[in-house]
């Protein structure tokens, strides 16, 4: 083989690369948003089961995770890629928000509420993610 040749393979190679690195990172952040939306789901069922024994909902992730109702990574806030936090909280209204954090291109929020619906969206200035309807 002679250098040209190898060049070429190098130059079509680069090519490839360059057409599924940007498709890898979409994928991989829309893992990360699935993942997200349902530890938001986790949180919802558990406040339903909390408030089927208190007539309330909880205040803090904490007092789920001490009934064992979510993953402790929500008790503590962070699953390393969205920050979870638990706020509005009365007798029938709750509000659960994810911030994506963690990342330089990647942004933004997904909220569930105590209907059950997530809302909100994660984008990097060009490509919005959704959640995904179920």
């Amino acid at each position: 083989m002679t250098l040209f040749e190898v060049s070429i393979v190098v130059i079509v190679l680069g090519i490839l690369m360059s057409l599924t690195v940007p498709s890898f990172t979409r994928v991989t952040e829309q893992n990360h948003l699935d993942a997200s939306v349902q530890y938001l789901r986790s949180v919802w069922s558990a406040q339903r089961v909390y408030w089927l024994e208190h007539r309330t909902f909880a205040d803090s992730m904490t007092s789920l995770d001490a009934l064992g109702l979510i993953d402790a990574k929500l008790a503590i806030g962070n699953d390393g890629y969205f920050t979870y936090q638990l706020s509005n909280v009365a007798d029938d209204t709750f509000t659960v928000t994810a911030t994506r954090n963690g990342s330089d291109v990647w942004t933004g929020t997904l909220t569930i509420t105590q209907d059950g619906e997530v809302t909100g969206f994660v984008h990097n200035g060009g490509t919005v993610l959704t959640p995904p309807d179920f």
